[in-house]
Protein backbone atom coordinates (compact mmCIF):
# COMPACT_ATOMS: atom_id res chain seq x y z
CA UNK A 1 0.00 0.00 0.00
CA UNK A 2 1.52 3.69 -0.93
CA UNK A 3 2.09 6.21 1.64
CA UNK A 4 -1.24 8.04 1.44
CA UNK A 5 -3.23 5.30 1.76
CA UNK A 6 -1.35 4.39 5.23
CA UNK A 7 -2.05 8.23 6.42
CA UNK A 8 -5.48 7.87 5.48
CA UNK A 9 -5.96 5.04 7.33
CA UNK A 10 -3.91 6.27 10.50
CA UNK A 11 -5.74 9.12 10.49
CA UNK A 12 -9.71 7.67 10.18
CA UNK A 13 -8.71 4.96 13.20
CA UNK A 14 -7.85 8.08 15.19
CA UNK A 15 -11.20 9.36 14.54
CA UNK A 16 -12.81 6.09 14.79
CA UNK A 17 -10.83 4.13 17.43
CA UNK A 18 -13.89 1.31 17.88
CA UNK A 19 -13.77 0.27 13.98
CA UNK A 20 -11.94 -2.77 13.01
CA UNK A 21 -8.44 -2.55 12.15
CA UNK A 22 -9.10 -3.73 9.02
CA UNK A 23 -12.35 -2.32 7.69
CA UNK A 24 -10.90 0.07 5.50
CA UNK A 25 -9.12 -2.85 3.74
CA UNK A 26 -11.87 -4.73 3.48
CA UNK A 27 -14.02 -1.96 1.87
CA UNK A 28 -10.94 -1.52 -0.58
CA UNK A 29 -10.91 -5.15 -1.84
CA UNK A 30 -15.00 -5.88 -1.17
CA UNK A 31 -15.57 -5.54 -5.24
CA UNK A 32 -12.36 -7.57 -5.97
CA UNK A 33 -12.73 -10.79 -4.00
CA UNK A 34 -16.47 -10.69 -5.17
CA UNK A 35 -15.61 -11.20 -8.54
CA UNK A 36 -13.04 -13.80 -7.52
CA UNK A 37 -16.00 -16.26 -5.59
CA UNK A 38 -18.33 -15.57 -8.82
CA UNK A 39 -15.48 -17.05 -10.86
CA UNK A 40 -14.31 -13.86 -12.92
CA UNK A 41 -10.50 -14.52 -13.91
CA UNK A 42 -7.97 -12.06 -12.43
CA UNK A 43 -6.94 -10.20 -15.97
CA UNK A 44 -10.67 -9.62 -16.25
CA UNK A 45 -11.31 -7.97 -12.58
CA UNK A 46 -8.18 -6.03 -13.17
CA UNK A 47 -9.56 -5.14 -17.03
CA UNK A 48 -12.81 -3.76 -15.23
CA UNK A 49 -11.34 -2.56 -12.28
CA UNK A 50 -8.52 -0.28 -14.31
CA UNK A 51 -6.14 -2.35 -11.89
CA UNK A 52 -2.58 -4.64 -12.27
CA UNK A 53 -3.29 -8.55 -11.99
CA UNK A 54 -0.38 -8.74 -9.59
CA UNK A 55 -2.45 -6.87 -7.69
CA UNK A 56 -5.70 -8.88 -7.79
CA UNK A 57 -3.68 -12.00 -7.40
CA UNK A 58 -2.14 -10.36 -3.93
CA UNK A 59 -5.78 -9.40 -2.93
CA UNK A 60 -6.88 -12.98 -3.82
CA UNK A 61 -3.79 -14.45 -1.79
CA UNK A 62 -3.98 -12.39 1.25
CA UNK A 63 -8.19 -12.22 1.68
CA UNK A 64 -9.07 -15.42 0.39
CA UNK A 65 -6.08 -18.13 0.73
CA UNK A 66 -5.29 -18.53 -2.95
CA UNK A 67 -4.15 -16.56 -6.58
CA UNK A 68 -7.16 -16.22 -7.71
CA UNK A 69 -8.32 -17.38 -11.72
CA UNK A 70 -6.03 -17.51 -14.66
CA UNK A 71 -9.18 -18.00 -16.82
CA UNK A 72 -12.79 -17.26 -15.61
CA UNK A 73 -14.67 -20.37 -14.90
CA UNK A 74 -18.45 -21.40 -16.54
CA UNK A 75 -20.18 -21.40 -12.99
CA UNK A 76 -19.81 -19.58 -9.45
CA UNK A 77 -18.45 -20.72 -6.85
CA UNK A 78 -20.32 -18.58 -4.58
CA UNK A 79 -23.69 -19.81 -5.93
CA UNK A 80 -22.36 -23.30 -5.89
CA UNK A 81 -21.05 -23.18 -2.33
CA UNK A 82 -25.10 -21.73 -1.75
CA UNK A 83 -26.98 -24.57 -3.87
CA UNK A 84 -24.45 -27.18 -2.01
CA UNK A 85 -25.92 -26.52 1.76
CA UNK A 86 -22.68 -24.54 2.08
CA UNK A 87 -19.74 -27.40 1.54
CA UNK A 88 -18.77 -27.06 -2.00
CA UNK A 89 -15.79 -24.13 -1.76
CA UNK A 90 -16.55 -23.14 1.32
CA UNK A 91 -13.03 -21.93 2.99
CA UNK A 92 -13.26 -19.55 0.19
CA UNK A 93 -16.55 -18.34 0.37
CA UNK A 94 -16.99 -18.59 4.24
CA UNK A 95 -13.96 -15.84 4.08
CA UNK A 96 -15.38 -13.66 1.42
CA UNK A 97 -18.99 -13.86 3.72
CA UNK A 98 -17.51 -12.80 6.61
CA UNK A 99 -15.81 -9.91 5.47
CA UNK A 100 -18.79 -9.04 3.06
CA UNK A 101 -20.68 -9.04 6.54
CA UNK A 102 -18.29 -6.66 8.44
CA UNK A 103 -18.84 -4.05 5.47
CA UNK A 104 -22.27 -4.06 5.43
CA UNK A 105 -22.66 -3.73 9.32
CA UNK A 106 -20.44 -1.18 8.67
CA UNK A 107 -22.21 1.04 6.53
CA UNK A 108 -25.14 0.35 8.63
CA UNK A 109 -23.68 1.77 11.05
CA UNK A 110 -22.32 5.24 9.11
Amino acid sequence: MNKQWTQFKEEFYKKFPDEDIKILDYIAICDIIRLIVSGVSNEEIAELLHDRVDYIESVAQEFLGFLGYEESLEFSPLQQYKRSNRTMFKEMCEKYLEIERKVDLYYARN
